[in-house]
């Protein structure tokens, strides 16, 4: 039987493991909210295009008809919308990119700070201590 004492966790591993496990984890959650903002952005282009010609009134079969877009003075808006869903599934992809960096640089944020404080904590009160037995490779019930 052998006892070991977990004493200390090696910071800069549990970053690179904490990055890459939050990177993976967040590859389809990324895709998806990227995919949310790209019809979201398109249905807002539409809605803002409709707007351009905004029938107001209809007296006697006239209608009188206003840029509402212009007069509101977003013009610089729906050229950005319009350039944004041009480009979408490039954007799609850039967005889910950084959606996914993001996710994985936060997890290794937490990661290194869980094991730094566990190191507190072990040079404090000396780790957690382990049993090991050495068992023969048919008897193990795992």
């Amino acid at each position: 039987m052998y006892r070991l004492s977990l004493r200390h966790i090696g910071i800069f591993s549990t970053a690179k493991f904490g990055c890459m496990l939050g990177a993976l984890l967040n590859v389809i959650p990324a895709f998806a909210i990227a995919l949310v903002i790209k019809f979201a952005i398109s249905a807002l282009r539409v809605m803002l295009e409709g707007w351009q010609n905004l029938e107001i009134v209809s007296i006697l079969g006239q209608s009188v008809r206003v840029n509402l877009i212009e007069r509101l003075g977003w013009v610089g808006a729906l050229k950005f919308l319009r350039d944004f869903d041009n480009a979408s599934w490039l954007l799609v992809m850039a967005i889910a990119l950084g959606l996914t960096l993001c996710g994985g640089a936060l997890v290794a944020i937490f990661a290194s700070a869980g094991a730094a404080i566990y190191n507190l904590i072990a040079k404090i009160s000396g780790g957690i201590a382990v049993e090991l037995a050495n068992e023969p490779a048919g008897n193990r019930n795992s």
